[in-house]
């Protein structure tokens, strides 16, 4: 996924080049996700494989491993499906791990 030049711009007046050597978080709030199956080439994408199916009736969620971390995402498939997130980065928080602020 490639980040807009207005986070770009955010991140470094924010940072500078420090930002390399930031711990960073991502903050993205479930509803903003989607799930699709996992399709070849897709570079927009993070790919995963669901773990867990959460039904809570109308609305069902996924569990999904995307490089060993566990994103949660609305989702009407089956465990063990590779997926991959689209993830529209304008919803993105971008935090500072170490000084616990946001940058953008």
């Amino acid at each position: 996924m490639v980040p807009t030049d207005s986070i770009c711009e955010k991140v470094f007046a924010c940072k500078g080049n420090k930002i390399f050597h930031t711990p960073l978080e991502y903050v993205v709030n479930a509803k903003d996700l989607t799930v699709v199956p996992s399709a070849e080439g897709n570079q927009n994408a993070l790919t995963g494989k669901v773990l867990e199916i959460l039904d809570y009736g109308r609305t069902k969620y996924a569990v999904i491993d995307v490089y060993g971390q566990k994103l949660i995402a609305a989702y009407d498939g089956n465990i063990g499906d590779m997926v991959d997130v689209l993830i529209p980065v304008e919803t993105v928080t971008i935090k500072d791990k170490t000084i616990d602020i946001i940058i953008v």
